[in-house]
């Protein structure tokens, strides 16, 4: 719909009669110009209902008295009001509907974690090789299952592998869920900004496909997932499917999701994995998916089923990946950088740190790169001393305002946020932390966590004090003993 308007009037003279405000519309098969009453622009709208366009009013430019400059002002007001409902078109209304905060590349996500050089070779190599259909091993799987426990690097393993495919035009489109960002903690938006990234590399008739399925339905982007995957990608796409578009070992054809548990609600978790099963199994589409998560109970259950059995492989970020050896080196890299770069690298000691302090913060780390991650940030800060940052996170010196800790500090609060039975859990770790050296099955896999633990200033209400958990423990096995000597 086209709309033009042009407002003029004199410098000088009387204000012209009510009969000569007029409008002026044009539409692209017709247009008319018609008078505006006496009582202005709002007078003439009785029981209507404006649902598009765009109007403005013509009238002579001249010097009105007060009450005429009102009624003007308040009608082009009005007109001003209409002029922004021009009805959006098909591609608005997918933009509109897009998480654009989870590319890859978003600005909104600048300075994402990803490997550091040299590190994570063993597993970035074998996600690419499956990415690639290059090992014989995984080449049935058009799903990568990539999981881990929390902080074991597995966004930045996504990022850097979508960032790679991405340059070399391998990408066709990638979401990274976000637990703390309100536009990317849930599902709706996933298959939206999947359609919008595949759509830059689609011949213009499936383009036009793409964009004729909104047209035909504007409520497309309030239905299921399975529907939209379905009306969106599936049906428009299913000709290319056929001849061969994808064929080429040079066609895009991975699609990365990053952080599966960080979307909020388990039931759109669950149809997410529904979905990708659904293009693999019911549509056969060509399209290979990298799916990374920790290890949720909902998660691991979907993937043991009979349905991802054979269409999967999993990746799993353990000690077999020999993670230590690559914190070792994403540490030492890091503090050579502040001995040469840091504005106050004078300051710092020529040997610092010692191995000893490097291997102390690397068995800290229990082959999760969040923890490294967090020391090096902290200490590289440019406004302070590295080697007196490096002493607080060793407890060497006191913490100032800023805590080392903090990033870390809310991912495990967030946890156990989550946990149903808190106090219990809670029991648990403190018999496990009470017995550290007791030869136990049950052990703790994240150092820092007892650290976190221990600190009620990190912890807060998650805390465990030892004094009184002993005092718990005592009591707990004093009651044990009785009732073992009465049965």
């Amino acid at each position: 719909m086209l709309h033009t308007a042009k407002r003029r009037w004199n410098e000088a003279g009387s204000a012209p009669p009510p009969s000569s405000f007029n409008w002026f519309y044009q539409h692209p098969t017709c247009s008319f110009t018609f008078p505006i009453p006496s009582g202005g622009v709002m007078s003439m709208i009785n029981n209507a209902l404006i649902t598009g366009g765009a109007f403005n009013q013509t009238i002579d430019r001249r010097v009105y008295p007060q009450t005429q400059k009102s009624k003007i002002y308040w009608n082009l007001r009005v007109i001003a009001f209409l002029d922004q409902m021009v009805p959006l078109g098909a591609m608005d209304h997918l933009k509109e509907s897009v998480a654009h905060t989870a590319f890859h590349n978003s600005g909104e996500r600048y300075d994402p974690p990803k490997c550091h050089p040299n590190t994570r070779v063993a597993v970035r190599d074998k996600t690419e090789k499956w990415a690639l259909r290059a090992d014989p091993d995984t080449s049935h799987a058009s799903i990568l299952w990539l999981s881990g426990a929390a902080g074991a690097g597995k966004s930045a393993i996504a990022q850097t592998l979508a960032e790679d495919f991405y340059a070399r035009g391998l990408l066709i489109a990638s979401f990274f869920f976000g637990r703390s960002d309100s536009t990317r903690n849930h599902a709706r938006s996933l298959v939206a900004t999947i359609v919008y990234q595949l759509y830059s590399l689609l011949p213009p008739p499936e383009q036009t496909r793409i964009l004729a399925v909104i047209d035909r339905d504007p409520l497309i982007f309030t239905k299921s997932l399975f529907a939209q995957f379905e009306a969106f990608i599936i049906n428009p796409l299913r000709p290319l499917f056929e001849n061969g578009f994808w064929a080429s070992g040079s066609a895009p054809r991975l699609v990365i999701i990053d952080g599966l548990d960080e979307c909020l609600d388990l039931g759109m978790q669950r149809n997410v994995l529904l979905m990708l099963s659904a293009s693999v199994r019911q549509f056969h589409a060509p399209f290979i998916f990298l799916l990374s998560s920790r290890p949720e109970h909902d998660i691991k259950t979907m993937f043991s089923s009979p349905d991802f059995l054979p269409i999967h492989t999993r990746l799993f970020l353990d000690d077999t990946y020999l993670p230590d050896r690559d914190i070792e080196l994403y540490l030492r890299d890091h503090f050579e950088e502040c001995r040469n770069t840091h504005p106050f690298r004078q300051m710092i000691p020529p040997d610092w740190p010692s191995d000893n302090i490097l291997k102390k913060l690397v068995l800290k780390s229990s082959g999760q790169f969040i923890y490294a991650s967090v020391v090096a940030k902290y200490v590289k800060s440019s406004r302070h001393r590295p080697h007196h940052r490096l002493d607080v996170v060793l407890n060497l010196r006191p913490a100032s305002k800023d805590l080392p800790f903090s990033e870390l500090d809310a991912l495990y609060t967030h946890i156990f946020s989550s946990v149903d039975d808190i106090e219990r859990v809670l029991n648990i770790l403190s018999f496990c932390i009470m017995c550290i050296n007791g030869g136990l099955q049950l052990k703790i896999l994240h150092a820092s966590l007892v650290d976190y633990l221990v600190d009620s200033a990190r912890s807060r209400e998650y805390c465990i004090k030892a004094s009184k958990r002993y005092t718990d423990c005592v009591v707990f096995n004093v009651k044990i003993f009785r009732f073992a000597q009465r049965t």
